[in-house]
């Protein structure tokens, strides 16, 4: 007789679980791929960067279930194109990645108020090095730049200015050590991650910074064009909410480097 009413409970609760499984099954999944290579604060292959947090923040509310995946960039863009994920979450509008994203615009005209981040890049080389940057050219330079594999922010300018780079490190901390060994003369790279490493490998005294920076660079949120026809009404909403997140001062100032 006692065991009726735990039957009961026990039938309500497997009730319960397969209502949740099911509700949870039902929720829209954006699966969103990162560098490996951790760009703090912004992103990072554990996804506890301020940018991951940002788009998590937007999709909890849409109810969208947001899946990470890290990989090296250029395997990123691959997935991408291959339909295995559906965005990159810090990019940059640059040639190669109009080709296979949709920004949160219409048209060609870049808007920067969408962006999530806006990141600096410098120009470093081992002091005591003749060659240089004045802030439009390089001077005195004979051997490729080195810039990190897939960063596609920096290799667009190099190509346009007919630079010839060497993109075959994947990190910033492999390039300092390039450097540092007179691989090469000098190299561009994210500042944060570059003042990092320097400070964490002792090379203060080794690697400056030239005084005239390579670029500021807005970097967005961005879908697949295929997943963006398929979805563009949630493509849209997650945009507005990206906004409606990024308005709060806590990510314009303090985290993102937005005025």
């Amino acid at each position: 007789m006692r065991a009726a009413p735990l039957i009961q409970r026990l039938a309500v609760l497997g009730l319960c679980c397969l209502l949740c499984s099911v509700a949870q099954a039902q929720e829209p999944v954006l699966r969103v791929c990162v560098d490996a290579v951790a760009y703090p604060p912004y992103t990072t292959p554990q996804h506890d960067g301020w940018a991951q947090k940002l788009a998590e923040r937007s999709a909890l509310k849409l109810g969208l279930q947001l899946r990470f995946y890290s990989a090296p960039i250029n395997r990123c863009r691959a997935m991408l194109q291959a339909g295995q994920i559906d965005a990159l979450n810090g990019v940059a509008y640059v040639a190669q990645n109009r080709k296979l994203l949709q920004f949160p615009w219409a048209g060609e005209a870049e808007v920067p108020a969408r962006a999530i981040a806006v990141v600096s890049f410098g120009v470093y080389r081992k002091r005591g090095t003749v060659a240089g940057w004045n802030g439009q050219a390089f001077e005195h330079l004979t051997t490729p730049v080195l810039v990190n594999s897939g960063l596609v922010a920096v290799t667009d300018r190099l190509q346009q200015m007919r630079v010839a780079y060497d993109d075959g490190a994947r990190d910033t901390e492999s390039n300092l050590r390039k450097l540092h060994i007179g691989r090469a003369e000098v190299a561009v790279l994210l500042d944060l991650a570059a003042q990092e490493q320097i400070h964490a490998q002792g090379l203060s005294a080794e690697v400056e910074r030239m005084a005239q920076p390579y670029a500021r660079q807005n970097m967005y949120f961005a879908f697949s064009s295929a997943y963006y026809a398929q979805h563009r009404q949630l493509a849209e909403q997650f945009w507005f909410a990206l906004d409606a997140e990024m308005a709060q001062a806590d990510f314009r100032r303090e985290i993102l480097d937005l005025p």
